[in-house]
C-alpha cells in the first residue's frame, strides 16, 4: 500500500502517482531482512520499522552501547549497494552532518557498516512535524513565529557554512519542528548533502541539476556547479521559504521543473499582495526577504545569521509601528451595563462519562521519507525576542543571536497609552442548573499544569535533493497550493455531518440530526485583544468591558478578546470582510464528520484544554494547545473562550428546551475557562444576550467562498 504525502489518500502498491494531484508516491516500507538484522544485533535491538525513502529504510531502534538510546537507524536500500554514487551519497550524508554538532541541526550518533556489508547511519530521533506539515495545516504563520523559526535556522545553517558545508536543498520538509524538555520550540535542520533520487540507480547523477526547483537559487537554477556554490546559495533558500511561511506560498509555480528553472533565472518574485492578497505585511519585513532572494547573490545577504538579524529587526520596527498609539482624538463610549433576564441561572449540570479515545494517534505514513502522526505546531509556544514588546507569554526564552552571529536586537516597543475605562464585565446568561454558592477567588498563582501531551513524527529517512529529471511528478502536487483567503484563516471544504450528540444529557444538543455545510472559511485561532485593538483605532469603536483603562495591558496582546457584544463581534467581522460562522459551521470545523467529541477525539484530556478542571482562572493566549487542534487544523475550540455564533439560540429540529429562550438570545459555542469538561465539547452549547458583554466570550471570523 502506498500513502499520497499530500491528500494522504491509500493507493495498491503498483500505483505510482496520485490519481487525485498527481504527487508521486513513494514506495512502501519494507522489513528489515533477517541477515541485516543479525547483522546489526550487537550495536542495535531493532524495535519497528518507521519508513522508508529512495535511499534507505528507517527503523526505531535502541543503541546497546549507549544505555538503550532509542535512535533512528537508518540502512541503505540492498538494491544500492552497487551503486558507487549511491555509497557515495549515503557516505556524504553521515561525514557531513555527522562534523556539525549544533542544537539546531540533527545529530548523527554513529555510521558504519553491518556485518553483511550494509551502510547504516545512526542518528537523533525527534518527536514533532516538518515545517512543510505546519504550512500545510496552518497556512500562513504570524510575522513573530517565523523570525523564531528562521533565526534558529540560520544558527543551524551558519555553523554548517563555517565547516565548509553547503544544504543545497533547503526546504520546509527539511526543517523539523520539535520540543525541548520544558516545552520551547527548537527547529531543526535535517538532509545535510543527500542526492535522494525517485527512480533506479540506471539514473546517473553526473551532470544533473540538483535540488528542489520550487526551493533552489538562482545560481543552482544556471547549472553552477558545486564547487562554485556557496552559503549565499543557502541563504536564497532560505528566503524561498521565509516568503511562503509569511505568504502560504511560494513566489514562483510551474507546471514543470524547467518552468521553475526559468523564473528563479529570470523573474523578479511577485510583491507579498499579489500571492496573498488578504495579507498585511510592513514593507520593511517584505523588503528584507526580497533582498534574501535578489537574483544577482553578491547583493543579497551574504550569511543566514545576517538575514535573520535583519529580518528580526524589520519586524521589531513593523510591531512600534502596529503599537495602538491612543490619543484623545479616539472617542470612546462607555457602554451601558446590562441585567441580566430574569431567572437567568448558571450552566446546568451534566454528568457524562467521556468516551473512549478513538483515532488519535493514527498509524503512521511515510511521507517522502518521513512516517508521521498528524501535529499543528503552538503558535503562542515560540519564543523570540520581542515577544515581550507584542504581549505574547513566552516559556522558556531560545538566546538570541550571539554577538558573533549578529547585532543586537531593538529596543522593546513602548507601551500603549490608556484611555477611559469601561464598564465592568459580566458572566453569561446560562440556562438554569441548581443555585449553587458563590464561588471562591481561584489563587493568583495558578496550580503546576500537566505537560502537553505532543503527537510524534518519527525523523530519520534521509534525502531531500531531488533529480529534476524525475522531480516532475512530484511537482504536479504543488500546482494546489491551499485555498486562504487572508493570513489566520483556514479552508473547510464542506460536507454533511451529525450535527448535536444523541447521547448527551443537555437536551440541547439533541436530537442528533444530519445537516449539509457549504464550503467557507474560518479564522484559525480567535480574534485577538491586539486584532480588536486595531479595529477600535482604524474605526474608533468602543473598547471591550474588560479593558479597565480603555486598552489590554500589554502582556495580554495575543489573549482571546472578550467584553464584547455580539453586535461588536459583528462589527469587527465586517470591518475585516468577513462574519460571523453559523453553528452548523462551528461544530462542523470543529469535529468534521466522524463524531468526535472534543476536537482531538473522544476522551477528555485537561492538558488540551483550558476550562474549569485546568484551574487557570482566565483566558491564555491564543494557540496555547496545538495538539488539540480539530481534524481541520483549527485551534482554540475547546475551552479558554465561548465563541459567539451569527444564530439566534433555538431548539434543534424535533427538540425542546427546559427553559423559555430571550428573544434577543444568541448562540455561543466552545465553552471558557470556567466551563467544564462536558461544556468544551464540539457538541456543546450555550446562549447569551446579544447586548451581552463576558469575559468569558469572545469570538472568531468565518467567510464564503
Amino acid at each position: 500500500m502506498r500513502i499520497c504525502p499530500t491528500c494522504q489518500r491509500s493507493y495498491p502498491d503498483e500505483t505510482e502517482f496520485c490519481p487525485r494531484d498527481g504527487t508521486f508516491l513513494p514506495a512502501p516500507p519494507k522489513s528489515m531482512g533477517p541477515e541485516l538484522a543479525a547483522g546489526l544485533a550487537r550495536r542495535y535491538r531493532i524495535i519497528r520499522e518507521l519508513g522508508a525513502g529512495g535511499m534507505g529504510s528507517v527503523f526505531l531502534a535502541e543503541q546497546i552501547a549507549v544505555g538503550n538510546r532509542l535512535v533512528a537507524l537508518k540502512v541503505l536500500l540492498r538494491k544500492l549497494l552497487d551503486d558507487p554514487e549511491f555509497l557515495m551519497r549515503f557516505g556524504n550524508e553521515a561525514a557531513s552532518t555527522g562534523r556539525i554538532r549544533h542544537p539546531n541541526v540533527v545529530t548523527i550518533y554513529e555510521s558504519g557498516q553491518a556485518d553483511d556489508g550494509t551502510p547504516y547511519i545512526g542518528m537523533e530521533y525527534l518527536e514533532g512535524e516538518t515545517l512543510r506539515q505546519a504550512l500545510q495545516s496552518r497556512g500562513a504563520m504570524p510575522v513573530w513565529e517565523c523570525a523564531e523559526i528562521l533565526q534558529q535556522v540560520a544558527r543551524g545553517l551558519h555553523a554548517a557554512h563555517k565547516l565548509g558545508i553547503i544544504h543545497r536543498d533547503l526546504k520546509p520538509d527539511n526543517i523539523f519542528l520539535t520540543r525541548g524538555d520544558e516545552g520551547e520550540l527548537i527547529v531543526k535542520v535535517v538532509d545535510f548533502g543527500i542526492a535522494k533520487l525517485l527512480d533506479s540507480s540506471t539514473v546517473t547523477m553526473t551532470g544533473v541539476l540538483l535540488g528542489t526547483p520550487a526551493y533552489m537559487s538562482s545560481e543552482q537554477a544556471s547549472g553552477m556547479s558545486s564547487e562554485e556554490l556557496d552559503a549565499r546559495s543557502d541563504v536564497y533558500s532560505l528566503g524561498i521559504v521565509l516568503y511562503e511561511m509569511l505568504t502560504g506560498r511560494v513566489p514562483f509555480y510551474s507546471d514543470t521543473p524547467l518552468g521553475y528553472i526559468r523564473k528563479h533565472m529570470l523573474e523578479e518574485p511577485p510583491a507579498f499582495r499579489f500571492v496573498n492578497p488578504g495579507l498585511s505585511v510592513q514593507p520593511e519585513i517584505e523588503e528584507v526577504v526580497m533582498k534574501a532572494i535578489l537574483k544577482d547573490r553578491d547583493l543579497r545577504y551574504q550569511t543566514a545569521v545576517e538575514f535573520a538579524a535583519d529580518f528580526v529587526k524589520a519586524v521589531q520596527a513593523a510591531e512600534r509601528k502596529r503599537a495602538p498609539e491612543r490619543s484623545p482624538s479616539i472617542s470612546v463610549v462607555e457602554p451601558e451595563a446590562v441585567a441580566p433576564e430574569p431567572g437567568a441561572r448558571a450552566l446546568s449540570g451534566v454528568s457524562a462519562e467521556a468516551e473512549p479515545d478513538v483515532g488519535y494517534g493514527a498509524t503512521p505514513t511515510p511521507p517522502r521519507g518521513l512516517v508521521q502522526e498528524p501535529f499543528v505546531e503552538d503558535e503562542r509556544m515560540a519564543p523570540s525576542p520581542f515577544a515581550v514588546v507584542s504581549g505574547v507569554e513566552t516559556e522558556t526564552p531560545v538566546p538570541p543571536l550571539t554577538k558573533e552571529e549578529t547585532e543586537p536586537a531593538a529596543e522593546p516597543l513602548p507601551s500603549i497609552t490608556p484611555t477611559p475605562p469601561p464598564a465592568a464585565p459580566r458572566t453569561p446568561f446560562l440556562p438554569p442548573r441548581p443555585p449553587t454558592t458563590t464561588p471562591t477567588r481561584r489563587p493568583s498563582v495558578p496550580p503546576p499544569r500537566p505537560k502537553k501531551r505532543i503527537p510524534t513524527l518519527w525523523l530519520g529517512v534521509g534525502g531531500g535533493v531531488l533529480a529534476l529529471l524525475v522531480l516532475l511528478a512530484v511537482l504536479m502536487g504543488l500546482r494546489h497550493p491551499g485555498k486562504t483567503p487572508s493570513i489566520g484563516m483556514v479552508y473547510i471544504p464542506g460536507g454533511t455531518l451529525m450535527m448535536g450528540r444523541e447521547g448527551s444529557p443537555d437536551r440541547a444538543e439533541r436530537p442528533a440530526h444530519y445537516v449539509t455545510v457549504a464550503p467557507f472559511y474560518l479564522d484559525k485561532t480567535p480574534v485577538t485583544n491586539a486584532d480588536y485593538a486595531e479595529f477600535m483605532q482604524a474605526t474608533g469603536h468602543p473598547p471591550p468591558s474588560t479593558w479597565p483603562e480603555g486598552t489590554y495591558p500589554g502582556e495580554q496582546a495575543m489573549w482571546p478578546v472578550t467584553g464584547v457584544t455580539w453586535d461588536d463581534a459583528g462589527a469587527y467581522a465586517k470591518w475585516k470582510g468577513k462574519r460571523l460562522p453559523t453553528e452548523a459551521e462551528w461544530e462542523f470545523a470543529a469535529r468534521g464528520n466522524d463524531g468526535r467529541i472534543y476536537p482531538w477525539g473522544n476522551q477528555f484530556d485537561p492538558t488540551l484544554t483550558n476550562s474549569e478542571e485546568t484551574g487557570l482562572g482566565h483566558p491564555e493566549p491564543i494557540g496555547s494547545h496545538p495538539a488539540a487542534s480539530t481534524p481541520f487544523g483549527i485551534l482554540d475550540m475547546s475551552g479558554n473562550v465561548w465563541h459567539w455564533c451569527q444564530d439566534a439560540y433555538k431548539p434543534y429540529p424535533n427538540g425542546r428546551l427546559d427553559f423559555r429562550v430571550p428573544i434577543t438570545a444568541k448562540a455561543i459555542r466552545g465553552g471558557s475557562f470556567k466551563s467544564d469538561k462536558n461544556h468544551v465539547t464540539t457538541t456543546a452549547r450555550n446562549l447569551d444576550l446579544a447586548s451581552a458583554r463576558s469575559e468569558e466570550i469572545g469570538f472568531r471570523c468565518a467567510k464564503s467562498p
